[in-house]
């Protein structure tokens, strides 16, 4: 096994795992999107409401310097 080609493997799964990280993110604007064309403005308050704790998780990983 040559340098090059353990540098392209060890760069594969970043590479594929922002690709998911990107996916999902879209899959869950789509999702809040169709939520919000069916149950109206509800839908958006309830996901908002979701997401607190994990605002809290990041702004404690911030203050922390993580």
């Amino acid at each position: 096994m040559s340098i090059q080609t353990a540098q392209a493997g060890a760069a594969r799964p970043s590479v594929s795992l922002a690709l998911f990280a990107v996916a999902v993110a879209l899959l869950a604007v789509a999702g809040v999107a169709l939520a919000v064309k069916t149950w109206g403005l509800v839908a958006l308050g309830l996901t908002a409401l979701a997401t607190v704790p994990v605002m809290f998780v990041v702004l404690i990983l911030l203050t922390l310097g993580k």
